[in-house]
């Protein structure tokens, strides 16, 4: 960011620069490189990405695993209508986690594909507009 702040008050002040450095349009292009990167690191984050959902998502397999010893212990109890209902809670409980876990990946899948894409449509339309300026010089 300093380098690009460097670079940048040179390239606006009407004085002569003193030394060659890279030019802030060398920077970007060149710190540009490191966005896909920047996006699987965002990826690969997982439930920390979004802290409110994921603890609702642990907390939910915790208790849908959770019940499934109950049950099997009202049913060794022989509280057999308890062991249903606390077995098939944990089950539904369970099973609603991977549903929602699926989901919630395909969208963070979905949103990082269309990241990418937009960055590459940015990259390549910059790409081309420098072509033509320069082809215009």
């Amino acid at each position: 960011m300093d380098a690009l702040r460097g670079a940048w008050l040179r390239e606006v002040s009407r004085v002569s620069p003193e030394g060659s450095g890279a030019s802030s349009f060398e920077l970007l292009v060149e710190s540009s490189k490191d966005v896909p990167g920047w996006l699987d690191a965002v990826r690969r984050s997982g439930l920390s990405r979004d802290p409110a959902l994921g603890m609702l998502l642990v907390a939910v397999a915790f208790w849908g695993i959770g019940l499934l010893p109950g049950a099997i212990f009202a049913a060794l109890s022989g509280d057999f209508v308890l062991a249903a209902v606390l077995g098939l809670a944990g089950f539904g409980l369970t099973a609603g986690f991977v549903v929602a876990y699926r989901r919630v990946r395909e969208r963070w899948e979905r949103e990082r594909a269309d990241e990418m894409g937009a960055w590459r449509r940015r990259l390549d339309d910059l790409r081309s507009r420098m072509d033509r300026f320069l082809g215009d010089l």
